[in-house]
């Protein structure tokens, strides 16, 4: 496959994992605003939700646009190109196809992206779809994503009693290992010359690293993410792995998530480290 090629599927396998995701949240925006009190200061989940779900969806849609573009001239297909710039555009309206989409009807219950459904058809013809390798490792992200944001919901189930961090990803790490069964096998190889970095889960399959940590108090909370911070370089060198969480439990809600991602931004972490505030129940 060209690059080009290669390039333009990976883009479509994240935008239909992406894709729900974005107009969920616009769902739940247009449910806040016919609220009767919608003239009050929007929830913290919608205001932020639109860096963490519309803002990535942008993105790759722009992406997907400029590449096509690419593909086609490089191509030499000018007569395909000038169909493609009819139909959507030379200069991309970015903001119109996030935001429409259709659905549910009987035949689809899942709401669909326009652009996208568009775009899938145009693409056909020159045998260009999805990645589906890259499509399961982005949906494998994607659903451990969701389960570490559950920690709270999933230790609160079993019932674990949590006096340290062990306890904490214990319990995870049995939902984990159910849904991704190389993490029970998972090795890494994070040495350095004076120590070994060791993550409390590993993920081979979809190449994620998780580490968790536990604080009860708001000096603790602060110390811990900057332990982490320090660690950082520690996690390099291991080529199987190149996506890491850091997942701070704590027994009460200090900070409020709006200032946890004030200080993980101000902290400057790498673009493949994600960190996760996650309150006790």
């Amino acid at each position: 496959m060209h690059d080009l090629e290669r390039h333009i599927a990976e883009l479509l396998a994240r935008a239909y994992e992406q894709e729900s995701k974005a107009i969920g949240h616009m769902l739940d925006w247009d449910a806040w605003r016919e609220r009767e009190d919608a003239d009050a200061y929007p929830p913290d989940h919608l205001v932020y939700g639109d860096d963490e779900f519309i803002v990535p969806f942008e993105h790759t849609l722009t992406s997907l646009h400029e590449s096509i573009i690419c593909y086609l001239d490089a191509k030499k297909q000018s007569a395909y190109l000038a169909q493609f710039f009819e139909k959507f555009g030379q200069k991309f309206d970015v903001k119109t196809a996030v935001s429409n989409f259709n659905g549910p009807d009987f035949w689809d219950p899942e709401c669909r992206n326009v652009f996208l459904i568009n775009l899938r058809r145009f693409l056909t013809p020159l045998g260009i779809s999805a990645d589906l390798e890259s499509y399961a490792h982005i949906a494998g992200v994607a659903y451990l994503d969701n389960i570490l944001r559950n920690t709270a919901r999933i230790v609160n189930q079993m019932k674990v009693p949590i006096g340290s961090e062990i306890d904490v990803y214990s319990a995870v790490k049995v939902v984990i290992e159910s849904v991704f069964p190389s993490s029970k096998r998972g090795r890494s190889a994070f040495y350095k010359t004076a120590q070994e970095y060791k993550p409390d889960v590993l993920i081979p399959e979809i190449r994620t690293a998780v580490e968790y940590k536990y604080a009860t108090t708001e000096s603790r909370l602060t110390k811990i993410i900057d332990d982490i911070h320090a660690d950082v370089k520690g996690y390099t060198g291991d080529p199987d792995y190149e996506r890491f969480y850091a997942v701070f439990y704590v027994s009460k809600d200090f900070w409020g998530l709006p200032k946890f991602e004030r200080i993980w931004k101000e902290k400057d972490f790498p673009d493949n480290w994600r960190g996760l505030y996650i309150v006790g129940a």
